[in-house]
């Protein structure tokens, strides 16, 4: 099998998933994360406090 070289231009991982590590491993390659689903407040907080920006908070 043939390993394809491919950066994404983002990568969606469930909320959960999301750790500083990985928000500065995809940043330093240019990936933008764009976790699903944040629909609590803390939960966007948390995001928040990882580097995030919020984007379709109710």
């Amino acid at each position: 099998m043939t390993i394809i070289n491919l950066i994404p231009d983002n990568y969606s991982p469930y909320s959960s998933l999301v750790t500083k590590e990985l928000i500065n491993t995809t940043h330093n390659k240019k990936v933008q994360v764009l976790p699903w689903t944040v629909n609590d407040p803390q939960e966007m907080q948390k995001m928040m406090d990882l580097g995030g920006r919020r984007n379709h908070y109710r």
